[in-house]
């Protein structure tokens, strides 16, 4: 797990579609009190108390199979035979949920004040510019509070989705964004094109530098990559010294004249221990392709490249075999 989510100022973690937790957070583990371990394959539903299972039971399955998210879930937790009152939101991801919950010690008060605050603003102070102050001033605490719960959300959705080292975007939007791009070429016929990437000889230059500039290397090169592609293209770190760009609505006659100038940007760049270069792949989305297909051809592409002597950019169009 990222360290960043892991140290989340909010609970986190995924289950499975039988609720059974798979992942979880150090935050979410110190909420409930519980060792880490404790947590993984433990059923969601033995931390909550009577009442909230049954409101979890009757409305969180069936909301998630309709909208695909839950927001703010209002739950109360057992922990140390206590009751913790939480809100809970959750995304559907295939066939787990990803969870986020913060506690919420404070909102029966934040309740009693607005009930008391209406009912001594319609029965003494109706019509007195002190009642409306003091009415909006606990309701503006309220959704002050649920936007800050909105803004975790977000960033939360963010580290997800982001590669610490590079701030690219990881391999599984990567995977979301190809499945899209897939579905849109399978309906609609938009084309679009794929490229590999790897880092030449990476392995050497870190056992001759060290890892601090491997490390650096691979963030120079995000910063190229992201200012010599397209508005519309998405490149993502795919693991370790590779990356992957997908570049839609274009062939690969269009798409390499865009991976070239990104090739010789990397050579000409002035590094700083020693000239660093890259191979590259590349192919373009056919008829009957999948997740598989277009991976393994791309992957075949680059292996050309490094077998041809490396710092190329390889085609494999749709007439070859991998």
């Amino acid at each position: 797990m990222n360290e960043q989510l892991n140290r989340a100022p909010c609970g986190y973690f995924v289950m499975n579609d039988a609720f059974r937790m798979i992942e979880a957070n150090e935050s979410f583990a110190s909420l409930v009190k519980r060792e880490h371990f404790e947590l993984l394959d433990l059923n969601f539903q033995q931390l909550l108390t009577v009442a909230s299972r049954v409101y979890f039971q009757t409305y969180f399955e069936p909301i998630m199979n309709i909208q695909g998210k839950v927001r703010e879930l209002y739950l109360t937790l057992k922990v140390d035979g206590k009751s913790l009152p939480v809100l809970m939101s959750a995304n559907a991801y295939g066939n787990t949920y990803e969870c986020v919950v913060m506690e919420m010690s404070v909102r029966s008060e934040y309740e009693t004040e607005m009930i008391t605050a209406r009912k001594n603003a319609e029965k003494v102070l109706q019509d007195t510019d002190e009642a409306y102050t003091s009415l909006l001033g606990v309701m503006n605490e309220h959704e002050q509070r649920k936007q800050e719960l909105i803004r975790l959300n977000a960033e939360l959705n963010e580290l997800a989705i982001t590669d610490n080292l590079t701030h690219l975007k990881n391999r599984r939007f990567f995977e979301d964004r190809l499945s899209y791009l897939l579905d849109l070429y399978e309906k609609e016929g938009v084309p679009f094109s794929i490229c590999l990437i790897d880092v030449d000889e990476f392995k050497r230059f870190n056992d001759t530098f060290g890892h601090l500039a491997g490390d650096f290397v691979l963030k120079e090169l995000a910063k190229i990559m992201e200012s010599h592609i397209r508005n519309d293209d998405l490149v993502s770190r795919f693991g370790g010294e590779e990356f992957i760009i997908l570049l839609p609505s274009v062939g690969v006659d269009v798409a390499i004249d865009v991976i070239e100038r990104l090739r010789m940007a990397v050579e000409d760049h002035d590094w700083i221990d020693r000239q660093v270069t890259i191979s590259c792949g590349l192919t373009e989305c056919i008829i009957g392709d999948d997740h598989e297909s277009i991976l393994r051809r791309v992957d075949d592409a680059l292996y050309r490249s490094k077998e041809n002597g490396r710092n190329r950019v390889t085609l494999h169009r749709d007439d070859e075999q991998p």
